[in-house]
């Protein structure tokens, strides 16, 4: 994959060239190619796009796991788990005692530290 207008604008701004900044990427290119700044961009490479996964969506009978392309008419639909609500209910009551007694906790400290004037003030 080729390097975006942008990232080729930086490249060519960290080398102090002027009158990069309205040019469209041919000509940025160009310019980074020319006899006088070759050596300069001699090291850029172009950038990799990571691979995508594909996702696995039929069974076969023996076992094995294909992608919708490769599947026959043997093969069975690979379903995703549903989530279970209950659990996640569960795990926000959970959540929202814990945050309940945080509070709570907050606010008895905040009764308990009664405020204390200095004793230099008194006199």
């Amino acid at each position: 994959m080729s390097h975006t207008v942008a990232s080729l604008k930086k490249m060519v701004s960290a080398y102090n060239i002027r009158g990069y900044s309205k040019m469209k990427k041919p000509a940025l290119i160009d310019l980074m190619t020319s006899k006088e700044h070759i050596n300069k961009f001699s090291g850029i490479k172009a950038r990799v796009k990571a691979p995508k996964l594909v996702k696995k969506t039929h069974k076969m009978p023996d076992g094995t796991i294909h992608t919708g392309k490769t599947h026959t008419k043997d093969s069975k639909v690979v379903k995703k788990p549903k989530k279970d609500k209950k659990n996640i209910r569960k795990r926000m009551d959970e959540w929202k005692q814990s945050v309940k007694k945080s509070r709570a906790t907050r606010k008895k400290r905040r009764r308990s530290t009664p405020y204390l004037p200095n004793d230099d003030s008194m006199n």
